[in-house]
């Protein structure tokens, strides 16, 4: 059975992951297609689901041993690595709502436009020699 100094390592090692992870997609969203994009999300999805694992093995240990275990050096970084990640996950988040937002702007804009073009036809549609009625 591993320690809780053990799950604890094993975490604080999964979250820096999580945050190269988000850091890179937040940098490079914008430059990456969507594709690429899913895939990034997806590797993100599956180190969270480890994540998930690991932390709850940590709650679990923490609920057994008592308040004694925050004494522990490991529960200082463990908190700090965790702010991290959630401030990582908000820059992912707040880029990709940008790109979101920017895309749909553009999407308007280009609906507008086929409106407006919708109204003009070419001239050789209507022209009365076109239609053989000259």
């Amino acid at each position: 059975m591993k320690t809780p100094e053990h799950l604890f390592q094993e975490s604080i090692l999964l979250y820096r992951q999580l945050i190269n992870s988000a850091t890179f997609l937040s940098e490079q969203m914008a430059s990456m297609s969507a594709e690429e994009i899913l895939e990034k999300c997806a590797q993100l999805q599956e180190l969270q689901e480890k994540q998930v694992a690991t932390d709850s093995f940590i709650i679990e240990i923490m609920e057994d041993s008592g308040p004694g275990i925050l004494d522990m050096p490991c529960v200082a970084e463990y908190q700090r690595i965790l702010n991290q990640a959630m401030h990582s996950y908000d820059k992912v988040s707040a880029k990709a709502q940008t790109i979101k937002m920017l895309l749909s702007t553009e999407i308007k804009k280009l609906k507008k436009g086929q409106i407006g073009l919708a109204g003009y036809t070419t001239k050789s549609e209507y022209s009365p020699k076109s239609q053989g009625h000259f």
